[in-house]
């Protein structure tokens, strides 16, 4: 096997015979022990390169010594050998090896795909930020796998607000479904018909789409905000119920406090890890049953250590200094 495998590598390389050419020298087949093989291979590596280079194939020079040496060094060799020889066979797309999975996949498409796929994520951020605009988790907002489609037609010579980005990008002709279903084959992008009419399409990123756009664009993705700190709305909450101070928030013609939803964004304070930051009360007043959140002890001393932080992160948030 080991002799079969040395022959093989032996004529495998440059110079070699084949049909109508006969290597200048001759061959002799034998057995090579298991633990000189890959000495032996260097030997006749040297030897093909001595002929590649125009040696006289009966007289070379003597190699065995360049050949036998210790073999962590000829490991070493040979380790070297093949880095040189792959770094050769890839000078070519070395530059692309530095490019990320996402990078990679936005430089594959050509440039009409690349402009579908920059208008498709950028309204797709546009009604990101509308919708989740405020306190976007109040009761009534529409759920992202609704929002997320984003509507491609002409309807009675009208085209929807996407077709006409497109249309004003140049890129809107026969060639047009070839190229959302381009992107949909790489899974960027999923589209779907919803009125059996091929003339009116409906897509939506997908997650690897939107890393491939925000890839080619130079984008970076938000980075999630530390465990603990609270969201821009939240903070607002914290702030009207700091100001209420003892009288309490009180519930609003929309059954919120404040103008502010209960399930994410009261129920957050008063649930925080650190300790609740406003509590619950309830009971008589006047005669009336009433019921109110007010900011507790904990939460003031929070609201005081941590007001500067906020107010540079939600510079938008008309938060009261501290007192």
């Amino acid at each position: 096997m080991v002799a079969k495998k040395l022959v093989d590598r032996f004529m495998a390389d440059k110079p070699k015979g084949g049909r109508g050419k006969k290597a200048p020298y001759n061959t002799k087949q034998m057995r090579v022990p298991q633990p000189l093989w890959t000495q032996v291979e260097t030997l006749c590596d040297r030897y093909q390169e001595f002929i590649a280079a125009g040696g006289d194939p009966a007289n070379p020079p003597f190699f065995l010594e360049r050949a036998i040496v210790a073999p962590a060094a000829e490991q070493r060799y040979a380790q070297t050998t093949d880095s040189q020889l792959s770094t050769e066979r890839t000078s070519k797309p070395s530059a692309e090896a530095k490019l990320s999975k996402h990078q990679q996949l936005w430089e594959e498409l050509n440039p009409r795909q690349q402009t579908y796929l920059r208008l498709i994520f950028e309204t797709d951020q546009q009604r990101e930020a509308s919708e989740r605009g405020g306190d976007w988790r109040r009761s009534g907002t529409r759920p992202a796998s609704q929002w997320r489609w984003i509507e491609y037609a002409e309807i009675f010579g009208v085209s929807t607000p996407f077709r006409m980005r497109i249309k004003e990008a140049g890129e809107v002709d026969p060639g047009t479904g070839s190229t959302f279903k381009a992107l949909a084959t790489r899974k960027l992008i999923e589209i779907r018909y919803p009125y059996d009419d091929l003339r009116w399409l409906d897509c939506k990123l997908t997650l690897q789409g939107r890393a491939v756009a925000r890839a080619g664009l130079g984008l970076e993705a938000p980075k999630k905000a530390p465990k603990g700190q609270l969201k821009e709305r939240q903070w607002a909450a914290l702030v009207a119920a700091y100001v209420a101070g003892d009288g309490g928030v009180k519930k609003d013609e929309n059954l919120n406090y404040g103008g502010f939803s209960w399930e994410w964004t009261w129920l957050r304070l008063r649930d925080y890890s650190g300790g609740g930051l406003i509590k619950e009360r309830s009971g008589f007043v006047g005669g009336r049953y009433e019921h109110d959140l007010a900011i507790t002890q904990f939460g003031r001393h929070f609201y005081r250590s941590n007001w500067q932080k906020y107010r540079e992160l939600y510079p938008n948030v008309d938060a009261l200094t501290p007192v």
